[in-house]
């Protein structure tokens, strides 16, 4: 869930994230070698193009707070006691620019709870 505190920019309250000096925005760094050219990403940033010199106090500067929620899930026929099954995109949260992380469920009577997440299952 986007931090309700820096509005998921990850900086405290009265503050923003600052262009990296480094990159310059870019996110990147180049490396001329000769007639080759390197691009790598920026040591500084970790390739964010921003930082955050401030971070929010709720959020440690990532923009995302964990909440907790029910997932309900129902299970195919023929789904064993034990036998994993993929919960795509019921996981927790990827962060700024990642996608929601999968989750497995483990057992037909009870599944184990994805970071915050309660997970029932029914037939």
């Amino acid at each position: 869930m986007t931090c309700p505190t820096c509005s998921g920019s990850g900086a405290a309250p009265g503050t923003s994230p600052q262009s990296c000096p480094t990159c310059k925005g870019r996110g990147i760094t180049e490396e001329n070698q000769g007639f080759f050219s390197f691009s790598h990403p920026c040591p500084t940033c970790n390739g964010n193009g921003t930082i955050i010199e401030h971070p929010c106090a709720v959020c440690h500067g990532s923009g995302v707070t964990p909440r907790q929620r029910t997932v309900k899930v129902r299970l195919p026929e023929g789904v064993r006691d034990n036998q994993q099954i993929r919960l795509k995109g019921k996981g927790a949260p990827g962060g700024a620019v990642g996608p929601t992380a999968t989750c497995t469920c483990g057992s037909t009577s009870k599944c184990t709870p994805c970071s915050t997440e309660r997970v029932t299952t029914s037939r």
